[in-house]
């Protein structure tokens, strides 16, 4: 009896350990984020992470002008020029500042920078910025 009992604890021990590639095991989870108001630039392409000092891993950009797309991408040469083959992530505009577009979500190298241009002809737009680590 001994032994059958002593089979079947090692044969679900080795089960469980096969099991562990689907599932690995988190030994701590730490998350943080930090959501701010900003303006961007329709002149100059806005740094929306700010600073790579944190190492965020997601930035999520909502526009808040009712009359002008972002474009939003990783290289600072993003456009908002149709004709521009580096016009980057085309974010739409806000139905209304109250009932805003929901914000778009991209993940980001750790210490690299995100930018954002504003296709506005007044100069800027008013966007919700998340940073997540």
């Amino acid at each position: 009896m001994r032994g059958l009992i002593f089979v079947v604890s090692v044969l679900l021990a080795s089960a469980a350990q096969a099991l562990d590639f689907a599932q690995p095991v988190l030994l701590g989870v730490t998350s943080t984020m930090t959501v701010s108001a900003m303006s961007i630039s329709n002149v100059t392409p806005t740094d929306v992470i700010v600073s790579t000092a944190p190492l965020y891993r997601q930035v999520c950009v909502q526009n808040l002008d009712t009359t002008a797309f972002l474009a939003c991408g990783e290289s600072i040469s993003v456009s908002t020029q149709s004709a521009s083959s580096l016009m980057g992530v085309y974010l739409t505009t806000a139905t209304a500042v109250s009932y805003a577009v929901p914000s778009d979500c991209f993940e980001v190298v750790p210490g690299k920078r995100f930018y954002c241009l504003s296709a506005s002809a007044t100069g800027t737009s008013r966007a919700v910025i998340i940073r997540k680590r």
